[in-house]
């Protein structure tokens, strides 16, 4: 795994909310159930985002009515295993010129890859829950496109 160089991480917070765990669990439950062997397929992803956005995907998670439209596989919530992909979508706060990043649970379920990018994407292909985007080898992308397939975990404050 890639770091972000000169980072100074200033906090970790682990994020309780019983809510969105109840929901993501059900999402999880009911992905795993139309995956070959019951497998979920979760992965602990990083989830870079603006200081604005934070409260609110700590309160009501990764809301698909917010998902980013422009992004290169269409309207989805963004993912990466590399933290130096996801601290490319980061926005420094005005406040503390901090960042933030989610460390998330995210059930892929059935992830369909693809090495194109294709922004008109508003859904994984048909029997996929998940796509996971190659156009860039060394940083890929994981998309999901539905509510509760994701949960934030730990929120990383840092600078960089």
């Amino acid at each position: 795994m890639q770091t972000i160089p000169n980072v100074k991480v200033q906090q970790l917070v682990q994020i309780r909310n019983p809510g969105l765990d109840d929901v993501y669990h059900s999402m999880k439950n009911l992905i795993s159930g139309q995956c070959v062997n019951s497998n979920a397929n979760e992965l602990y992803l990083f989830h870079g985002t603006s200081a604005d956005n934070v409260e609110s995907i700590m309160e009501m998670g990764f809301d698909d009515r917010y998902f980013s439209s422009d992004g290169l596989y269409g309207h989805g919530a963004y993912f990466a295993d590399n933290p130096l992909k996801s601290h490319q979508y980061t926005k420094k706060s005005e406040v503390d010129r901090t960042c933030k990043m989610f460390y998330c649970r995210v059930t892929l379920g059935q992830s369909y890859d693809i090495k194109v990018t294709d922004s008109s994407l508003v859904a994984a292909p048909k029997n996929y829950h998940s796509v996971c985007g190659l156009a860039n080898p060394s940083m890929s992308e994981y998309i999901v496109y539905r509510n509760a397939q994701a949960l934030p975990y730990i929120l990383i404050t840092y600078t960089a």
